[in-house]
């Protein structure tokens, strides 16, 4: 039974966001994504995000990546544009830069593959003082948060898993949709954020209004499915999506896109087959309007 006042997200939000094309419209006016992340062992995750954000039909996408793996970054597609800052990790003297930067973007994905150095957190931690722009915060980002000093406002949108929340406000959250319900209502309402809390149902919060999303199965546990989640939430925001039906839709088209790759790949099923599915998923729910 659904919890009284608890939103359940269906196909009907992809239609609210997808709406026909102006076909007057040029480059830039369906979004401009801004990918901060990358570090030596993890220069996929931030490609995940940014190829996932240009399914989901943003319009640009660049990534802001150390300068010593930018280049292979930017050698996995000619789809997207990377930049290169610092040196090996992000550290607070590329702050200033990055910023500017951002300015030239409508939202921002920060933290996937980012690494955990204290140079980093430091980067992190500065960069979200100053950010202006409707935001995305995964991956590693998420464990330099410290929920006794963060406030952050409703252009924000927190992806955690089970353990990632916990990391967060030492919460620990059941196998059970009503316990996640009521502690991630209760932790939005403090940060003043957006949190999805994945998991076989999300949860998605703002502390107000409380949301679940049944579409996803247990292949999705994959590495990278995360960060394609991330890259489809930012997709949305860039494009001007409120941060709570972005969330939303984010969610429900991920998992319906793993679904429809499940369906043929089962145990086989990788984060690129998820992306892959994206288009699939977006010309059947749209037609023939779309």
């Amino acid at each position: 039974m659904l919890t009284v006042g608890v939103i359940e997200v269906n196909e009907n939000i992809l239609k609210d966001v997808y709406q026909k094309r102006n076909e007057w419209s040029h480059k830039g006016d369906y979004g401009r994504l801004l990918v901060i992340g990358g570090s030596k062992y993890y220069t996929g995750a931030p490609f995940l995000v940014a190829m996932a954000a240009m399914r989901a039909g943003v319009d640009i996408v660049t990534i802001a990546a150390p300068q010593k793996v930018a280049s292979i970054i930017a050698s996995f597609s000619p789809n997207i544009i990377v930049r290169g800052f610092g040196d090996s990790t992000f550290s607070i003297k590329n702050v200033n830069s990055i910023a500017k930067l951002s300015r030239q973007f409508d939202a921002i994905v920060i933290g996937n593959g980012i690494g955990m150095g204290s140079e980093t957190k430091g980067f992190v931690k500065e960069f979200l003082k100053i950010n202006k722009r409707p935001c995305v915060i995964d991956g590693d980002a998420l464990k330099f948060l410290d929920i006794e000093e963060i406030r952050l406002n409703a252009k924000y949108m927190l992806m955690p898993h089970a353990n990632e929340f916990y990391e967060l406000c030492k919460e620990k959250v059941k196998n059970n949709v009503s316990d996640r319900i009521g502690k991630v209502k209760k932790i939005a309402k403090i940060i003043n954020a957006i949190i999805v809390l994945k998991g076989h149902v999300d949860v998605i919060s703002d502390g107000k209004r409380v949301a679940i999303n049944k579409t996803g199965n247990a292949f999705m546990t994959k590495a990278g499915t995360g960060d394609v989640l991330a890259g489809i939430a930012g997709s949305m925001l860039a494009r001007g999506i409120d941060t709570f039906n972005a969330a939303c839709a984010s969610c429900h088209l991920c998992g319906k896109a793993g679904d429809k790759a499940a369906k043929k790949l089962k145990d086989s099923l990788l984060a690129t087959d998820v992306i892959d599915n994206i288009p699939s998923v977006l010309s059947e729910t749209m037609n023939p309007r779309y």
